[in-house]
């Protein structure tokens, strides 16, 4: 009877052996793409951080100087309507008043709520509705100061607003308007925004950040412990956010 030895050669990796392999070095794979996106979004992040910041002084600077003129501006009025008054030229005088009250209107769109960051940070934003014809209603309940940090009120408001008034652009001017919503009650800021849209329109988008905006708004609120909700229902997009404020 033939007997037959079959051998065996441990150093040869097993079936089993390649499968487990190439999973590693699939996940090893999976691993590193993961990372390169965390870091592209965290340099997404904070370029638009660097950017918002500077755009943040730079509008406090802008609304120092638009505060002077405003109060250069009522000086001259109270002076020469003074001055005409006592000549007794009613005529002039309502043609001064007239030019003071335009001068007046022309300074609604400045927003003066009474917490300088965010004045600032709104006000460029009023402007940029004023000239696109999108009527803009404040219903603003907050103290002089936040504990919330300039950075994290700019990427909140910057980006809700951005996408407001790209999505009001697309639409008929009748139809263009954004209503803003700003509490501070006990320990938390809450902020709504809603703004009509049109599903035809790129309505969704915010400005040039191609949806990185609203990620950096729900970073922003993850590391607030806060809450994000957004949904479009009726024509309406709305966006409700909750910040945690210590003071």
């Amino acid at each position: 009877m033939t007997r037959y030895r079959i051998a065996v050669c441990d150093d040869e990796p097993s079936e089993l052996e390649d499968i487990v392999e190439s999973v590693k070095r699939y996940d090893v794979h999976v691993e590193a793409l993961r990372k390169n996106e965390q870091e592209k979004l965290r340099a997404e992040f904070n370029e638009q951080q660097y950017r918002l910041q500077m755009e943040y002084y730079q509008q406090l600077k802008e609304r120092q100087e638009e505060t002077r003129a405003l109060w250069h501006d009522i000086k001259k009025y109270i002076l020469a309507m003074q001055a005409v008054a006592e000549r007794g030229n009613s005529e002039e005088l309502h043609k001064i008043v007239r030019d003071a009250t335009d001068a007046f209107e022309r300074s609604k769109n400045i927003s003066t709520i009474g917490n300088p960051v965010v004045d600032a940070l709104l006000n460029p934003y009023l402007h940029t509705a004023e000239e696109n014809g999108i009527k803009v209603t404040l219903d603003v309940t907050i103290p002089e100061v936040l504990s919330i940090s300039p950075l994290s009120l700019s990427i909140l408001i910057g980006n809700t607003f951005d996408n407001a008034i790209e999505a009001c652009c697309g639409l008929p001017p009748e139809q263009r308007k954004i209503h803003l919503q700003l509490r501070k009650q006990y320990r938390s800021l809450f902020y709504r925004l809603d703004n009509p849209y049109s599903d035809i329109s790129r309505s969704l988008r915010v400005g040039s950040h191609h949806g990185y905006g609203l990620k950096n708004v729900k970073r922003v609120v993850r590391e607030s412990d806060g809450d994000f909700y957004a949904e479009k229902k009726n024509g309406t997009f709305t966006v409700k956010v909750r910040l945690n404020c210590e003071n």
